[in-house]
């Protein structure tokens, strides 16, 4: 009987240590990256050539703390890339200090829209790149 109370003691005490017996998913958009940011503002692009590729260049993830999950949407050829790795369209994880860039196919000449969109997510945070046939609208450089 004493061998029980000790197994029983043994557990709680481990127990209330603070071990993590499940710790946290990195690859999810946890509360360690519930501050993520980032943005194409000022990479949009027009005037683009249609058919050809625009690429946003890279850009810095803000507050990442821990790896997580990377994923893009928009068109058939929309891709990303992370620091020093081929371009992807599938889901990928992408890691604290990073950068990301992002790439599509501008429209066809005579596309119906002439404004091209991908959207990356990262830590269930999304922010779109774009890129337009179109001139710029005056006095700008970049699509609003």
């Amino acid at each position: 009987m004493n061998k029980w109370i000790v197994a029983v003691l043994l557990v709680v005490v481990v127990a209330g240590c603070g071990v993590e017996w499940f710790p946290e998913d990195s690859t999810t958009s946890g509360s360690k990256n519930s501050n993520v940011s980032f943005s194409f503002e000022g990479t949009n692009k027009c005037s683009q050539s249609p058919g050809s590729f625009a690429d946003s260049g890279p850009i810095q993830i803000f507050n990442l703390q821990t790896s997580a999950t990377i994923s893009v949407s928009g068109t058939a050829t929309s891709k990303y890339t992370i620091t020093n790795q081929s371009p992807r369209s599938d889901q990928g994880v992408i890691r604290p200090g990073e950068t990301v860039s992002v790439s599509h196919q501008n429209a066809a000449q005579d596309a119906t829209s002439k404004i091209t969109i991908t959207t990356l997510t990262i830590a269930g945070k999304s922010a779109s790149f774009k890129s337009s046939i179109d001139p710029c609208p005056q006095g700008t450089t970049t699509i609003q």
